[in-house]
């Protein structure tokens, strides 16, 4: 199985311009020059082919070391009038204290701003008169300042790199001002894409701990770095014995040894002094997890896979770098992409999985990360660009050819031999390697190495490092949501390739509907015309078909018998005193009532959970937000789920099993004896809600896992372009709104529907409560769970300002003059206020509902099933294996998940309270502008189910709830 100790990395949409520093011994760009001129030559590479007398002058590095431990390394170069000399550093970012994370990187900015000789001005202009370069970097493990100059004004430039170096002033007026300076870099640098995945990348694979830190630090240490904490980070890593002076062009090697003698032989020593290349370091724990960022306004996701690597001084590091090459880089917009010799750019290339992927080998002294980066506009497979990456990382522990082989080895030196063009690259790849394993390798030794890198070798460090042969728990890996063992994921993918040749060759409208594979929707959306068909012209096409079928009218305040459409079935006229049914009804004063009833059950039970439970959940399964497991079974599940809350309406109905056929109900609404009749409709009714969610939780109480894959992020593919690119749609997401429309169009669709064409004030006012308890449970809450903490607060404060004005706004008469004139409005403004207040109070009873709900299960979930030690004890005694039931709400503690269990609460919490205030202002405007009372027409509401009582016509109030005087 491929191995646990591997990190996944995802970006889901941003732009980026620079990189700050990626570590520069990484081979992140593999030149293919190499390998295209040996293809050339021959396109049958045998094994070895590649060892053959070199073509080059072998260079040759001297190295001494001074008394006081300094280093020093030279490689002449003849017939060079130019040379470069670095001072490199064993202290990067990685010897930061906890308390001071980006000290080596503030020493790096103040070192040039002035010294006890020299003036920031006079530094700069100094160098610029001997028409020099002096710059410095600070990586994870060094710290390097450098310069390049004529070979006669090299004494001046290693003296000036002695004065920044061993002699900056350090001034608190310098410290305070290079803060803001670093912060802005920092600013630069989270809008660097590759800069930010590979920050991450680290803080996730090397969590707490001083390789995971970023090189400038978190912004919090920024802010309160001191001259002490820079003085102590001199004090502890700028000695003699962990630097080295490197010098390489037309340098002399005893030249460069007098002037370290000169300006470095003041230079401390450590109290433990240990040769360089030679430093112990703590044990690094690699350690598999997983981290997203999401970002709607992306059009492609970015993203990193990786696994622990090797350090530099490990035998397996030519294998693993070999291995890395066989893979590649690969760019779309490259004229020969699909000609590339990695078989998985082929695939790639001809199944459009993604715009350009590159692998990396980086190494440091004691561990390092071997992987993939990839760039994808194709949101809709990613999970199959990530499986085929799997497979072939799979395959080297199998199956690695030789020609790849010796082609990838052909590709590396190539690189290698690339990277040492020009002094500075020569001094840099002295300096690194002189201070990571004390000595320096020629280019004619690391030939040699990559020569003895054969297939088995290959074969042997993939199984190693990529596969895991011994089956534990820990060999899984984690993927985007979940954990499956790569045995699991081989199942997967032939399961995959089985569903995909069945919806090849089955396309029937019933199988595209209970269950759409990913190419299906990806058909049905793939343009804006489709997208538009689908969301709008199709339900105004229904809303057509709809309005042509004579449905019953019962109207209890009316006998009008609609002209219109004189075929459709009314209600009699109500006899009797207050508008009540005497006894001895014949059946057809009955008739409408039952039809009436029977239509409720169709429109609720079959158009509700036919359409929410199969369309909606199969659409949020194929975005990655698995409310509904495919696992349960699809028209089984669903029907089954309808099908008993249908039985069980029909027998209240004709069974009366509640025995309340014979209650009356009192002119008094406090003493309504029917209330509990029509409770048992409300109860059914959530009863019906509530089904999947029990069949879901036990399913996944049963499994132990979720099956929720492959990225939330892609959720904002549900339209999978912009709908509606406006400031909204930044500020929430393209997903959401996308899904947010698509809802509030069909609400207004069943309005239309249920107010206009059916006329049942009950069947209205139990569709808004309906729609505001979904709305609140799939469209704030589990959305509130995917946005980011500001779009989440933002949103939150909009939505507090619309409920507080648009309500209020609704109830004049100048709104409801506009319905009348646009729409055709029949009501009167008396009735249209009533209508505001209901679904005003509708909203208000939804929401608290969900609220307790949600902050119920979030708190029971994270204490209870997802809280670490969760378990129980075997009959033996033994622990069972302590499992999440619904990783979907698992709260890792880790600063790079922004969501921890406190802030979801939190935010939450202040989503009730801001809703409770603003509900709160809303029902003191309304009623100090309109005179109305929410709560009372709401309550008078609730008690006004004359429809769905079963033989409702015994008892009937048909006194409408009014304004009040």
């Amino acid at each position: 199985m491929l191995a646990s100790r591997i990190v996944w990395r995802v970006v889901a949409r941003q732009a980026s311009p620079k990189v700050r520093t990626i570590n520069k011994s990484a081979l992140i760009t593999l030149s293919r020059s190499f390998a295209d001129l040996r293809a050339a030559e021959s396109h049958d590479l045998p094994s070895g082919s590649s060892s053959q007398a070199s073509r080059y002058v072998d260079p040759v590095t001297t190295t001494s070391v001074l008394s006081n431990g300094l280093s020093v390394s030279t490689e002449t170069i003849p017939g060079m009038s130019t040379s470069t000399v670095g001072l490199f550093i064993d202290a990067g970012s990685r010897a930061d204290q906890d308390y001071a994370s980006g000290a080596a990187h503030f020493l790096e900015h103040l070192s040039f701003k002035g010294t006890k000789s020299r003036s920031q001005n006079d530094l700069e202009l100094q160098v610029e008169n001997l028409g020099a370069n002096l710059n410095a970097y600070t990586s994870r493990e060094q710290t390097a300042f450098t310069a390049r100059a004529f070979d006669h004004d090299l004494p001046k430039m290693v003296e000036i790199i002695a004065d920044i170096t061993q002699n900056s002033k350090l001034e608190v007026s310098a410290v305070n001002r290079e803060k803001d300076v670093i912060l802005r870099e920092m600013e630069e640098v989270n809008k660097d894409i590759v800069e930010l995945i590979f920050d991450q990348l680290h803080a996730v694979a090397f969590s707490n701990q001083s390789l995971g830190n970023t090189i400038l630090g978190p912004e919090d240490h920024i802010r309160d770095m001191s001259r002490d904490h820079l003085s102590d980070f001199i004090t502890k890593n700028y000695t003699a014995d962990r630097m080295c002076l490197v010098g390489a062009g037309s340098v002399k090697h005893d030249a460069l040894v007098k002037l370290a003698e000169q300006y470095f032989a003041s230079l401390p020593i450590s109290s433990n002094p240990i040769p360089l290349g030679g430093q112990s370091r703590p044990p690094t724990t690699f350690s598999g997890a997983e981290v997203r960022i999401r970002d709607d306004t992306m059009p492609t996701i970015n993203f990193a896979i990786a696994v622990e690597g090797v350090g530099w001084r490990s035998p397996d590091y030519w294998p693993m770098l070999v291995m890395s090459s066989i893979f590649g880089n690969w760019d779309r917009g490259l004229g020969a992409s699909p000609l590339l010799s990695s078989k998985l750019s082929h695939i790639i290339s001809s199944n459009n999985l993604a715009n350009s992927y590159m692998s990396f080998s980086t190494s440091y002294s004691d561990t390092g990360l071997w992987g993939i980066y990839m760039v994808s506009e194709n949101l809709m497979n990613i999970d199959d660009l990530v499986h085929f990456t799997l497979r072939e990382w799979t395959r080297m522990s199998l199956s690695p050819t030789t020609t790849e082989v010796e082609r990838a080895k052909s590709q590396t030196k190539a690189a290698l031999l690339l990277g040492l063009d020009g002094t500075s690259l020569i001094a840099d790849d002295i300096g690194r390697q002189m201070v990571t394993t004390g000595k320096r390798q020629t280019p004619k030794e690391i030939e040699r190495y990559i020569d003895q890198v054969t297939t088995e070798e290959i074969k042997r460090v993939a199984q190693k490092y990529l596969w895991d042969k011994d089956g534990t728990p820990s060999s899984e890996v984690r993927a985007r949501a979940g954990e499956q063992p790569a045995s699991a994921r081989r199942l997967r993918a032939a399961r995959r390739q089985a569903s995909l040749e069945h919806e090849e060759t089955d396309s029937s409208w019933t199988e595209m509907f209970f269950r759409p594979g990913r190419k299906t929707v990806d058909r049905w959306l793939s343009s804006f015309w489709k997208r538009q068909f689908i969301l709008v012209l199709l339900p105004c096409l229904i809303v057509w078909i709809w309005v042509a079928i004579p449905f019953p009218v019962s109207d209890p305040y009316s006998d009008d018998s609609f002209p219109d459409i004189p075929s459709r079935p009314k209600r009699p006229k109500l006899g009797g005193e207050n508008g009540t049914i005497e006894d001895g009804r014949d059946i057809d004063q009955i008739y409408p009532m039952d039809v009436n009833f029977y239509f409720f059950l169709f429109w609720y039970y079959s158009m509700y959970l036919a359409v929410a439970l199969i369309f909606i959940t199969n659409l949020f399964s194929l975005y990655r937000l698995n409310w509904w497991p495919k696992a349960l079974g699809g028209r089984i599940s669903y029907a089954l789920s309808w099908g008993i809350t249908l039985l069980i309406g029909l027998a209240a109905h004709h069974l009366d099993l509640l025995n309340l056929r014979r209650r009356w109900r009192s002119r008094d609404p406090s003493n309504d004896s029917d209330w509990e009749r029509k409770t048992f409709w409300v109860v059914l009714s959530f009863a019906a809600m509530l089904l999947p969610a029990i069949a879901c939780f036990s399913k996944l109480k049963r499994d132990k896992r979720h099956t929720y894959r492959n990225g939330v992020t892609t959720v904002s593919e549900t339209v999978r372009k912009p709908v509606l690119v406006d400031p909204t749609t930044h500020l929430a997401g393209r997903g959401y709104m996308g899904v947010l429309m698509a809802v509030q169009l069909l609400a207004q669709i069943s309005l239309y529907i249920l107010a206009g064409k059916v006329r049942s004030r009950a069947l209205l006012f139990l569709y808004k409560l309906f729609f505001q308890l979904v709305y609140h449970v799939f469209y704030r809450n589990l959305f509130a769970r995917l946005r980011s903490p500001s779009q989440f607060a933002t949103v939150q404060l909009l939505s507090s300002a619309l409920v507080v004005g648009v309500f209020p706004l609704q109830m004049t008469r100048l709104w409801h003059r506009l319905l009348q004139i646009v729409v055709g409005y029949p009501n009167s403004w008396e009735d249209h206020v009533d209508n505001i207040a209901t679904t005003f109070y509708l909203r208000g009873l939804a929401q608290n509902i969900t609220m307790v709900g949600f902050l119920g299960w979030l708190s029971i979930l994270h204490f209870g099933p997802n809280s670490r030690g969760f378990g129980s004890l075997s009959r033996r005694g033994d622990a069972k294996k302590r499992t999440e039931i619904y990783p979907f709400f698992r709260f890792s503690p880790t600063p790079e998940d922004p969501y921890t269990f406190h802030l979801t609460f939190t935010a939450s919490s202040i989503v009730w309270g801001s809703e409770l205030i603003s509900s709160f202002v809303a029902r003191r405007v309304m009623a100090f502008a309109f005179n109305v009372d929410v709560s009372e027409i709401g309550m008078d509401e609730m008690r006004e189910y004359p429809e769905l009582v079963p033989a409702c016509g015994e008892s009937i109030n048909v006194t409408p709830a009014r304004l009040p005087e």
